[in-house]
């Protein structure tokens, strides 16, 4: 009987042990994954770097994920743009040499910063501000001022906004909606203005460049700039620069529904004609610093090239041919070289009487999108880095008391993103019955997955530039609605998950529609306009097995916010 004893008793020992180190090995990759989302998901690489060093401290056995940990922890110091990024790549090929993965990526990621350092380039950026420090999601809109102490920016609701840096003190400057939406906040030269694109009446369609004086907080419209803003329509019309001396603006493209891509125009601070330097520009221009020339990005999206053109028109200078695209070009304040930026960094190009003189050369390198805001004589080269990565996460909670009940966790399947659609939203949604997964928005597709990612349908359904914005089922399942967004037109549309069949829920109409449903999911509330006058009509409600919708508050241009009911 002993020793019939002794194995049983050795081998529940076994199995406990056994249990023991999976239950470890899920705690320690939870952790890692809650890392991955504060680092990919939130931007906080604060917390990322404490969650990677407690992963490396309390779970160096098992080796793996430790040495993704210590991986990681370089990518977060390289998104920081701090040096510690090649100390933590080189204590992964040091401590970790068994995980021939993690060191090739570790030896890559080395090589690259390494060869920036050698020619006197590499991570020496100062972050001045992050997600971490203000609750504003759009870092990417900040304009710095000449002297570097306040950044300028817009909230949701088209606000104008200053902060300083060192105290954190912000205020508005200017109202957002209702009363106006307001984009691109750009400082004047000295810093005592700011020129702005203010659209404003119901639909947003009346726009106008104003200039704000930052000490008696007036604003003004710029003589010339005011007109009406149509879907599809380009116009030169969004402020990307003043000239040194304060005269000038230089008038980016600005449209409704699209990419940013048009005319570059130029026109006096107090009004007057717009003269178009370029027919086609993308994004960002700067004049150069005697006001002699201009520097932009010209092309079709992913394949730019940037040129230098003279105010007083001529022959344009064309200064990179590298392919993959070359954007957002601004000009050094001592004249003698031009920036830009590429997927995989920002580089230098130097310049004279409005031609390259020189070879360009990589000054920062990153793994992450960047742009380049601006260049001032106080603050050196401004940028934002923008993780622009989305992944699907779950997280499950009690149902009774809907507290979490196990760290996030990142679902292993879900679409890859389209270029096209890489700033998109995205979203996803459950069937009724938990079994099925419903993706929209990383890609043209509407994506259906089996929960356990076994199986997956996709119909491509969206248009080129059309967005989707919310996603939810039929009760019975057998439908999944959407709301589409393609221009400034909205609406809401349903496809059968398994045909791929669409059909319109409710028309699309000029402007977009805000969209609510019943408990029972049967009837929807969505605001209407028509596109001919383009005058808001109302509210309508839409009961599904209905074809005609009923109007249940006309003329309600001046609601705000949410719509919902029960």
């Amino acid at each position: 009987m002993r020793p019939i004893f002794c194995f049983v008793f050795i081998s529940a020992f076994i199995m406990m042990s056994y249990t023991a180190v999976a239950q470890q090995k899920d705690k320690a990759e939870n952790l890692y994954q809650e890392g991955l989302v504060q680092m990919e998901g939130r931007g906080n690489y604060k917390k990322a770097l404490e969650i990677f060093g407690q992963i490396m401290k309390d779970f160096a056995r098992d080796r793996r994920v430790a040495a993704k940990a210590q991986f990681q922890t370089g990518v977060c110091y390289e998104k920081l743009g701090r040096s510690e990024a090649q100390r933590a790549y080189e204590q992964t090929i040091a401590k970790y040499p068994d995980q021939a993965d993690l060191v090739a990526q570790a030896r890559a990621r080395l090589s690259a910063l390494s060869s920036a350092e050698g020619t006197g380039r590499g991570p020496l950026a100062r972050r001045l501000l992050s997600k971490e420090d203000i609750d504003i999601e759009n870092l990417v809109l900040m304009k710095p001022s000449p002297d570097g102490k306040c950044v300028a920016f817009m909230d949701e609701y088209g606000g104008i906004f200053m902060r300083e840096l060192a105290s954190g003190k912000t205020e508005k400057l200017a109202d957002g909606l209702p009363k106006a939406y307001n984009l691109s906040p750009l400082w004047s030269p000295d810093g005592n203005r700011i020129a702005y694109f203010s659209a404003f009446d119901n639909l947003l369609s009346k726009v106008s460049v104003k200039i704000l004086d930052r000490a008696t907080r007036e604003d003004v419209i710029v003589p010339g700039t005011e007109t009406t803003f149509r879907a599809g329509k380009s116009l030169a019309i969004n402020p990307v620069d003043w000239s040194r001396d304060g005269r000038f603006l230089l008038l980016g493209p600005a449209t409704l529904g699209g990419d940013a891509r048009g005319p570059l125009g130029i026109m006096p601070t107090i009004g007057g004609a717009i003269t178009i330097l370029a027919d086609s520009a993308a994004g960002s221009a700067t004049f150069s610093p005697d006001g002699r020339y201009v520097t932009f990005a010209s092309g079709n999206k992913g394949s730019e090239q940037v040129f230098i053109q003279s105010v007083s028109g001529g022959v344009r200078s064309q200064l990179t041919e590298a392919q993959g695209g070359n954007n957002n070009p601004f000009w050094a304040p001592d004249g003698d070289a031009i920036a830009y930026q590429r997927p995989e960094g920002i580089w230098l190009v130097p310049v004279a009487e409005g031609k390259a003189s020189g070879t360009s050369r990589l000054i920062y390198t990153t793994t992450v999108t960047l742009y380049l805001q601006a260049w001032t004589e106080a603050g050196g080269l401004h940028f934002t880095l923008y993780n622009d990565q989305k992944n699907a996460y779950q997280q499950p909670v009690d149902p009774e008391t809907g507290t979490p009940t196990s760290p996030l966790q990142r679902l292993p399947h879900h679409p890859t993103a389209d270029p096209d659609h890489k700033w998109k939203p995205s979203y996803f949604a459950w069937s009724p019955d938990n079994q099925r997964i419903a993706f929209a928005g990383w890609s043209r597709h509407i994506a259906i997955y089996a929960a356990d990612g076994s199986n997956v349908l996709a119909h491509q359904v969206l248009e080129p530039g059309e967005a989707v914005q919310s996603l939810w089922w039929s009760k019975d399942g057998g439908e999944i609605a959407y709301l589409s967004y393609l221009s400034r037109n909205g609406g809401v549309q349903a496809i059968n998950p398994a045909t791929g069949k669409i059909r319109e829920v409710s028309p699309r109409t000029f402007s977009p529609v805000m969209i609510s449903q019943s408990n029972d999911g049967r009837r929807k509330l969505f605001r209407y306009s028509t596109g001919e006058s383009g005058k808001m009509q109302g509210l309508v409600l839409k009961e599904d097995g209905l074809d005609a919708a009923r109007m249940v508050a006309p003329q309600t241009d001046s609601l705000e916010g949410p719509l919902s009911y029960a």
